[in-house]
């Protein structure tokens, strides 16, 4: 049985987009309702994968209620290649190559690009083509031709041919601007067209209202009639009668025509500045909103876009991307988001000073700064935004005091390259599509970053400990943080163990947050994540293997039990289905009872999963019907509403002093601090007792740790070890109301040699 994931952003392991978590920023009226299954496992939204895009980028999605979330790893850091336009409009999210943004219905369907489209058509890490041609067929760069005839054909492109592709678009690109002839000649030559293979064809729009004669004229840099560059045209009284595919142009002698309704309209140019063979920048003219009556005239004048997308730190840094984001919502709440990520190469834009009357308007600025190479570890996680309803200079000037300062560190016991995905989301976009870029970094390592502040905005980040296949590491639920706050955060740090959903953001928060054990009526609900670090907050890989390939193999098993009856049970991978997060229902009986949970998971075939390679946690508490309970803001049932009950199930977390990023601790005395508490809104009874045995031989034999407590479920955890060893940790711990937990988790940290 499959009902929708509606836990908060990344709160269950790579739960901000990709094949793992989910994402919800729904309000309750907008969450699809959830039916119950006994022993059955709740899986990701249909509407979450991942794709290849024509040029080689992988795109990692999650669908949610009110929005889109994709996250790409790029095939090329800089320039044309590198760049994208990210695009979301009538419910429909595209992520467009920049090379490919003027041959969109000028020899590339836009199914190439729309994330639905290409998550129900690409089967294996394969993007399938049909192409349309006149008279003979001729050879495409990348793509595998699998059968033609009668001037159709199919085939299909990967990641890696994707690549040799997306370079012969860009130069093809760079060959076609200065003409406007897209889509004519070259790889376009005879007719050529590509769309994706098995997509639906939309049918031509039949508006039945009386259409006007739109121009809009361009003027390029020097002044003169631009030919090469594009437009796009967006009614914002209501988006879905014009806009995008039926909106967009390309100019040709200073001018694009339009064929549109009366109404009011924006209108945005996106100018390619290149010389010879390389994209040197963006341009891009906003006309937020204009008045069509009649047979009408706008311009878009290229020499406007002043204001260059410029970020002022206070340490020295290298500018790594810089986006734009034009939001726009009409005057039926529709939301229009185009985002241009540069991918460092200058952008420009123009400054507006008249504030829209229609809808609204809202630009969004996003940075990513590393330290230089010689200095120490540091970055800049930058958003900004402009006035409500203008577009404002993007001359940005970061102080100490705006930005929240965060040591960081990424614990793991081998090296390699990990990805890492800092999503800053302003409130306001909540209900749109959000993206990121996945950028590759070394570990374990300890850095400081800076990140902006502000009470509007929530970061969405998470890691991967391998950029190749996107596997391991971490994913912070949704967290916000005070201009001068200086905290730290630790990732991945050992002994890993199962996690818990957990809220940072109170009831204010667009997120609302899935208790990870629940009970609505006779239904429970369970959702655990294996390979959790001791951050608040986060949620570990879980069952998940990679998104884009993987990474050793994950196994794992669960048990319930009701009053010693088993109700429930099986191989927990396979019941996750590819996700990170076990996630169960299963039918209680209306009478007060005790529930049993048992969860065990491994991980091997990898260094990186040397360390917390395995672990077994069984869970007792005691439950009844709960009548009328209902969940405050910021958090949601499984059933979609806020009508259930947090089960008191009890939750550990650990602290090893000393702990190094290479997973190690100094050899001889080691200290723990124990923290044995309950799920986040549960009735907490007071807790009893605890215990810790620990083994340096792989569980073959045991010693009992000294356990001092030091009130309120914190407990100070002493024994001593010996240089070279694993230490393996079995807790147990209980409450006043009858509760238990016992956990093994074998060889969850290292001592150094």
């Amino acid at each position: 049985m499959t009902i929708s994931r509606l836990t908060a952003a990344v709160t269950a392991a790579a739960a901000v987009v990709l094949a793992a978590g989910g994402v919800s920023s729904a309000a309750e009226a907008q969450v699809p309702a959830a039916r119950p299954a006994a022993g059955g496992s709740m899986t990701a939204q249909p509407s979450s994968g991942q794709v290849v895009l024509i040029n080689g980028d992988r795109v990692g999605v999650r669908g949610t209620a009110s929005g889109v979330l994709a996250a790409v790893a790029r095939t090329a850091p800089t320039g044309l290649a590198g760049s994208l336009i990210r695009l979301h409009i009538g419910g429909q999210a595209y992520v467009i190559p920049a090379a490919a943004f003027p041959y969109l219905n000028r020899g590339l369907s836009p199914s190439l690009f729309e994330l639905s489209a290409l998550l129900g058509h690409e089967p294996g890490g394969r993007l399938p083509v049909q192409l349309n041609y006149r008279g003979r067929l001729h050879g495409l760069p990348g793509v595998t031709i699998t059968r033609s005839g009668g001037g159709t054909a199919r085939g299909y492109l990967t990641a890696a041919s994707g690549r040799v592709f997306g370079a012969a678009l860009a130069r093809q690109m760079i060959a076609d601007h200065s003409r406007g002839s897209y889509g004519t000649d070259g790889m376009f030559a005879d007719g050529t067209s590509i769309a994706l293979a098995g997509a639906a064809t939309a049918a031509p729009a039949r508006p039945d209202y009386p259409m006007h004669t739109l121009t809009v004229t361009g003027t390029d840099e020097a002044g003169q009639p631009d030919t090469g560059d594009a437009v796009n045209v967006f009614n914002v009284d209501n988006l879905l009668r014009f806009g995008f595919i039926d909106g967009g142009s390309i100019f040709y002698q200073g001018s694009a025509r339009f064929s549109v309704p009366a109404g009011h309209y924006m209108a945005l140019g996106i100018f390619f500045d290149i010389s010879g063979q390389t994209l040197t920048g963006w341009r891009i003219v906003t006309l937020p909103q204009f008045t069509v009556t009649g047979t009408q005239a706008v311009g878009l004048d290229e020499r406007t876009a002043t204001s260059e997308v410029r970020m002022l730190t206070p340490r020295p840094v290298v500018t790594r991307d810089v986006t734009l984001s034009i939001d726009r919502a009409d005057a039926d709440g529709n939301v229009l988001d185009e985002s241009i990520d540069a991918a460092n190469v200058p952008l420009r834009t123009n400054v507006t000073s008249q504030p829209v009357t229609v809808g609204t308007l809202q630009a969004i600025t996003t940075g990513y700064l590393t330290s230089p190479a010689a200095a120490a570890r540091y970055e800049y996680d930058l958003d900004f935004t402009s006035p409500s309803g203008l577009i404002g200079s993007q001359r940005h000037v970061v102080t100490a005091g705006s930005v929240a300062t965060v040591a960081a560190r990424y614990v793991q016991g081998a090296a390699s390259t990990g990805g890492w995905l800092p999503v800053g989301l302003f409130l306001s976009q909540a209900a749109g599509f959000f993206g990121g870029d996945i950028y590759p970094f070394r570990l374990p390592q300890a850095e400081t970053q800076y990140l902006s502040a502000a009470p509007s905005l929530v970061w969405l980040s998470q890691y991967w400990q391998s950029y190749a296949v996107l596997a391991g590491g971490q994913a912070d639920s949704p967290r916000s943080f005070s201009p001068g706050e200086h905290t730290a955060l630790d990732w991945n740090g050992f002994p890993l163990r199962p996690g818990y959903d957990t809220s940072l953001l109170g009831p204010a928060g667009p997120f609302p947050a899935l208790p990870s054990a629940s009970r609505a009526g006779n239904t429970l609900t369970l959702t655990i994540t294996p390979f959790t670090d001791n951050t608040p907050g986060h949620a570990g890989a879980g069952f998940a293997t990679g998104i884009f390939g993987s990474l050793g193999r994950v196994t794992g098993s669960y048990l319930l039990y009701q009053n010693g009856t088993k109700i429930a049970g099986g191989n927990a991978a396979r019941a996750a289905g590819g996700a990170a997060s076990l996630e169960l229902q299963a039918r209680l009986s209306g009478k007060p009872s005790t529930v049993r949970f048992v969860l065990s998971a491994a991980r091997t075939g990898s260094p990186l999963y040397e360390l917390s390679s395995s672990s077994q946690t069984a869970w007792t508490w005691r439950t009844s019907r709960p009548s009328g309970a209902r969940l405050p803001p910021g958090w949601i049932c499984a059933t979609g509403y806020r009508s259930c009950t947090v089960q008191p199930m009890l939750a550990l977390s650990y602290q090893v002093a000393g702990l190094a990023v290479n997973g190690s601790a100094p050899a001889g005395p080691q200290a723990i601090r124990l923290s044995v508490g309950h799920l986040q809104l549960a009735r907490a009874a007071r807790i009893t007792r605890a215990t810790v045995q620990v083994s340096v031989d792989n569980g073959r034999t045991w010693r009992s740790a000294l356990v001092v407590p030091l009130g309120g479920g914190q407990f100070e955890v002493t024994f001593p070890a010996a240089a070279g060893d694993y230490v393996t940790l079995r807790t147990t711990a209980a409450d006043a109301a009858g509760g238990s937990v016992t956990e093994t988790i074998a060889r969850g940290y290292k001592i150094a040699s």
